[in-house]
């Protein structure tokens, strides 16, 4: 009786091995929250290796066409974007990044973007 256990307790210890090194392996595979899919091509979600980088995205105009999806516009008589964003998207669960392409040109707050700064760090989604 104590051979039949022990046998089954090594079986099912191997079996918990097997399943602990197969979850290493996707957590090897999915990238920390400081690692991007832009800086590592890689899906953080599913592995996917197949990234799409949509380096303008469009917005529908005032009749006039398309218009790069911005934070807000500058200019009086002509509008330009400022903070134009770019996407990067993953071919196997759709699962996107976005960013803005020149965040330094946004001078601060504007008509549609509020700044917060936050001095705590403990305060954020990376505590």
């Amino acid at each position: 009786m104590d051979d039949d256990r022990e046998r089954a307790l090594e079986r099912r210890i191997a079996t918990l091995e097997s399943e602990l090194a197969e979850l290493r392996g996707l957590l090897e595979r999915r990238a920390s929250p400081q690692e991007t899919m832009r800086a590592r091509l890689t899906c953080p979600h599913c592995g996917g290796r197949a990234v799409l980088h949509v380096e303008r995205i469009m917005d529908r105009g005032d009749g006039n066409g398309a218009y790069p999806l911005s934070v807000d516009t500058k200019g009086f008589w002509v509008s330009k974007p400022v903070g134009a964003f770019e996407a990067f998207v993953c071919k196997g669960c759709g699962f996107t990044e976005w960013y803005v392409v020149d965040p330094q040109g946004i001078e601060g707050e504007t008509q549609h973007a509020r700044l917060i700064e936050v001095d705590d760090d403990k305060v954020g989604p990376y505590r």
